[in-house]
């Protein structure tokens, strides 16, 4: 068994210690590269707290008595499109407002486990108890599989793991920004990618011939908040290309020495 804990936590199996990377970037990059097929999680239990997860919603975790802390008890189902074996999953727990407020540290405790062989349509019972303290306010658990290869296996909970990876990102994008300002330089500067993915083409989508030009909205901290797209292309494609851009990230434009929201135009290739 692997047992994890931390924000960079080491994975310890069978005496051999393996860094685990937990950062932004690590994960961002991991996205596009999903193994096959999919598993979806069900009836998700830790130790007297349950939450309910589908492909579009997610509910908080709500307290049904018990309290998590000590060690914890994790139980859910896993049912996957393909035959995995070898496949392990790892379970992330945190303080949930970071997700809305960004004086929250998110204080993340990882626990890492192998899983059985998950047969194709089958419903999988998985159970394992792991040492966790307490968090304080609102919890929140997210859940990770990945295959036998290390490739992560798309599952319901996927988007909302983007969206805590993100705001990883979004908080380390607004420690870096005052230093960016202090550095000697122009008072005025264009905005400048300083986190960004490859465009992504969805399954069974034909490989657009031209680049296509989107816009975009920078707000001052450098976040995107708008994506225009050009409205001939597959609605396929454009729900994929909004999601890829809104994870980008800049360093703002400045002007006079402040950052402001601004309009970018930019052409993606694939």
């Amino acid at each position: 068994m692997w047992n994890v804990a931390g924000a960079s936590p080491i994975v310890d199996r069978d005496g051999k210690k393996t860094k685990l990377r937990s950062d932004a970037v690590f994960f961002a990059e991991r996205a596009p590269h999903y193994a096959d097929g999919d598993v979806k999680i069900a009836k998700l239990t830790v130790n007297g707290m349950s939450m309910v997860a589908t492909v579009d919603t997610m509910a908080d975790v709500s307290r049904v008595g018990g309290r998590l802390g000590g060690t914890a008890y994790f139980e859910f189902t896993a049912n996957a499109s393909v035959d995995l074996k070898g496949a392990f999953v790892a379970v992330l727990v945190y303080d949930k407002t970071f997700l809305t407020d960004d004086r929250v540290n998110p204080v993340p405790e990882i626990v890492v486990r192998e899983l059985p062989a998950l047969l194709a349509g089958e419903d999988t019972k998985i159970g394992f108890s792991s040492p966790l303290s307490d968090p304080k306010v609102r919890p929140g658990v997210l859940i990770l599989v990945f295959a036998a290869g290390g490739a992560e296996v798309q599952t319901n909970f996927s988007s909302y793991v983007g969206r805590y990876f993100q705001r990883i990102a979004q908080a380390r994008l607004a420690v870096a920004l005052p230093k960016y300002l202090a550095e000697p330089g122009p008072l005025d500067r264009a905005a400048v990618p300083a986190l960004r993915f490859n465009p992504i083409l969805p399954e069974n989508v034909i490989k657009p011939k031209a680049p296509i030009e989107a816009m975009l909205v920078v707000s001052e901290k450098g976040w995107v908040t708008e994506v225009e797209l050009p409205e001939e292309i597959d609605p396929r494609l454009a729900t994929s290309l909004t999601a890829n851009l809104q994870g980008w990230m800049f360093l703002p434009r400045v002007v006079a020495g402040t950052p402001v929201s601004t309009r970018i135009k930019l052409p993606l290739k694939f």
